[in-house]
């Protein structure tokens, strides 16, 4: 049976339920606004704390990919701009009139369209940062990070609710995965590359992770 018991971040309260069982690692959930953390029998309730409290920021933030953050019944944000929906909830996304029924919908519906965009964005970053080297690039609707690079396959992930951002704050966020080709953890040598090739990179990293279309 699972030991439960409140937690409260950033002025909102959270239910924690405990499981432990048998099995070697950590494993912490955040599901609606309940904290799920299965852990090994006879862990230590204070090292486990600690590694809950590191998580918190991290697992919170990543909730806030929820459609319902970029979009009312009005319509939804479109590269930073509100696109109001017209006849019979019709959407305008990268000059496509759309229809959708659901977030998931939404998401599998725009791919294309975004796909094609970020990419022209990524060869044109590309031709300054990595001339020569072409990625290949995917989006894909996930709740665990903006964008990723796997260097050893050229691939390059984003995001599908990156279509809700200004372009600017797409840009850095390429930047960002690029830079990997050059370094890649993120140590002052990787933010040193950012910068370089986008001088206000640590102001629209900030508008990123705090949801600022």
């Amino acid at each position: 049976m699972a030991k439960i018991i409140f937690y409260e971040y950033n002025n909102k309260t959270y239910k924690l339920e405990y499981y432990p069982k048998d099995i070697k690692n950590i494993n912490i959930r955040l599901v609606n606004d309940t904290f799920k953390i299965s852990y090994p029998n006879n862990l230590d309730y204070n090292y486990l704390m600690r590694k809950f409290y590191k998580a918190v920021p991290s697992l919170v933030n990543k909730q806030k990919f929820l459609f319902s953050n970029y979009s009312s019944e009005k319509g939804v944000y479109i590269l930073g701009n509100f696109e109001e929906f017209h006849d019979g909830n019709f959407i305008k996304v990268l000059n496509h009139d759309i229809l959708f029924i659901n977030e998931n919908h939404f998401y599998k519906i725009i791919k294309p369209f975004f796909l094609e965009y970020i990419t022209n964005r990524v060869r044109k970053i590309e031709n300054i940062m990595t001339p020569g080297v072409i990625h290949d690039i995917d989006v894909k609707n996930v709740t665990s990070y903006f964008g990723k690079n796997f260097i050893r396959k050229k691939l390059l992930i984003f995001n599908s609710c990156m279509i809700h951002y200004r372009e600017e704050i797409i840009d850095a966020l390429i930047v960002h995965e690029l830079a990997h080709d050059y370094v890649h953890g993120h140590n002052k040598k990787f933010y040193q590359k950012c910068i370089e090739y986008c001088p206000n990179y640590f102001k629209l990293d900030k508008m990123l992770m705090e949801h600022c279309l």
